[in-house]
């Protein structure tokens, strides 16, 4: 059950460390200089991954 527990609160930490980077990019996008192209892609991959793991972690 540790294994599981654990591979848990890594996922959480990875998940929780994402979303705080997107919402660093997001703020900078709004700054008048803006982001640039390596954080623009950043941004792009960082948010598919959440999608995904959103999508896959849905119960209907």
């Amino acid at each position: 059950m540790d294994n599981i527990d654990n591979n848990l609160n890594s996922e959480i930490h990875l998940l929780n460390n994402n979303i705080d980077r997107l919402n660093y990019l997001y703020f900078q996008s709004k700054k008048i200089g803006g982001l640039n192209q390596e954080e623009l892609e950043e941004q792009g991959l960082l948010r598919e991954r959440f999608l995904k793991l959103v999508k896959k972690n849905i119960r209907y």
